[in-house]
């Protein structure tokens, strides 16, 4: 298990933390210390997310399993006998299917 980067590009983002510093460090607003020191905290973590989320981290889990996926056509325009065929191969590929394969039915 591993994160992935899809877009490293907008790790420049994090730039925008150098003005969130240094207001912090030059503010001269009289409120509590520890206000000001969770102000800055709430800011850089909101940077730090929006970063995360531009830059689309991922997390990728590798994956031993074979998936497959059909798709019928089941709408009135299509003839009910036409769709017997399909419906019984894909029963056929489910039941054929290992412990390591997984068979799914869009329609």
């Amino acid at each position: 298990m591993s994160f992935e980067i899809a877009k490293p590009i907008y790790l420049f983002t994090l730039l925008a933390l150098g003005p969130v510093i240094y207001f912090f460090v030059t503010s001269e607003a009289f409120i509590p210390r520890w206000r000001n020191w969770a102000s800055l905290l709430v800011r850089t973590a909101f940077v730090l997310l929006i970063t995360l989320a531009l830059s689309d981290l991922r997390l990728v889990r590798p994956n031993d399993r074979l998936v497959v996926m059909f798709v019928v056509d089941v709408s009135d325009s299509v003839d009910p006998l036409s769709r017997k065929e399909p419906m019984e191969e894909i029963a056929d590929a489910a039941k054929g299917a290992t412990n390591k394969q997984l068979v799914g039915l869009i329609t």
